[in-house]
């Protein structure tokens, strides 16, 4: 059996582009490796940026090249989606799709956390505007997202 034939790149040309790298802000990091890496959205399934140019994002506990990738926007729909699907009893139900990542199961973190939640008080805002119980439970989780 004919062996793989690998490109030898020098271990100097991996230290510089670590280097470079931790040397740019986190989110730039984020882009770049997601640009780098054909990652795709989980939702929509697109790489690169969204309609309106917005990167792929990732701030969940999601690993790997390509998992957990995703558009605010696509989330945003995503998370109005399940919540007008919402029985009515259990609130953090209607939390949750705004709060947690549908892929890994864990909480969104940083600025992702505090976006969404941002779009959440808004789509609580505009479709709920008598109910202050689901506008206290928007409030609070953009709260819970600024302090964390």
């Amino acid at each position: 059996m004919p062996h793989a034939v690998m490109n030898y790149v020098p271990q100097e040309s991996f230290r510089k582009k670590e280097m470079s790298i931790k040397a740019i802000p986190k989110e730039m990091q984020r882009m770049y490796w997601c640009q780098s890496r054909s990652a795709a959205c989980l939702i929509c399934l697109t790489e690169g940026p969204d309609e309106s140019g917005q990167p792929l994002r990732r701030d969940c506990s999601c690993r790997g090249e390509s998992s957990g990738f995703i558009h605010l926007s696509c989330l945003v729909k995503y998370a109005e989606q399940k919540a007008e699907q919402w029985d009515g009893r259990d609130l953090s139900e209607f939390r949750e799709p705004w709060k947690v990542c549908p892929n890994c199961c864990q909480n969104y973190q940083n600025e992702l956390a505090v976006d969404l939640a941002a779009k959440f008080v808004t789509f609580v805002e505009g479709k709920y505007l008598g109910d202050r119980q689901k506008q206290l439970e928007a409030l609070y989780l953009k709260l819970d997202a600024l302090l964390h």
